[in-house]
């Protein structure tokens, strides 16, 4: 999860609370996820334990797996795009 947060960071896509900067509006806003804040709703939760397993080799897979609907797997191709993941 580390290696994932630094490569967001170089991308100017981590916030100034440590957010995840999802998308960026026109108006300087951005839509952005907790990565970790304590609740089941926070990006570390949802998919921590891919990021964290060594054993899962193609993390951009596993992440579309698990998104099951939630919506984030439009930003996981944009990652993996820009070689963040």
């Amino acid at each position: 999860m580390n290696e994932l947060l630094q490569k967001l960071n170089q991308a100017g896509l981590v916030d100034e609370m440590g957010n995840i900067i999802l998308e960026r509006y026109p108006d300087d806003r951005y839509q952005a996820v907790a990565m970790n804040d304590g609740t089941p709703y926070c990006f570390e939760a949802f998919f921590g334990a891919i990021m964290n397993d060594a054993a899962i080799v193609d993390k951009y897979a596993a992440l579309v797996a698990a998104d099951a609907g939630k919506g984030y797997t439009r930003f996981f191709d944009e990652w993996k795009a820009k070689g963040i993941i």
